[in-house]
């Protein structure tokens, strides 16, 4: 998937800027997505078509999609 193989590349940029990426899979760690609550509300009340999630600082920033690298570094105040 082209659009994953880019998210995979922001994340590695925004790493680059000093930013803490944590990434998780519903598949490899459902632990992590019972334990949110924010997460596990959205999966509730829209269903699994939800993912992916992305959040920033606790709060959901895009779902369904993976969000530009554009869109995330304005989230966080980086000049890109």
């Amino acid at each position: 998937d082209p659009a994953l193989a880019r998210f995979a590349a922001d994340l590695q940029w925004l790493q680059s800027q000093g930013v803490v990426v944590e990434r998780f899979s519903l598949s490899q760690q459902p632990d992590k997505f019972t334990k949110d609550a924010t997460v596990m509300q959205a999966m509730k009340s829209r269903g699994s078509d939800v993912l992916p999630i992305v959040m920033v600082n606790d709060q959901i920033v895009a779902e369904r999609q993976y969000p530009s690298r554009e869109q995330l570094g304005s989230r966080l105040g980086l000049v890109l």
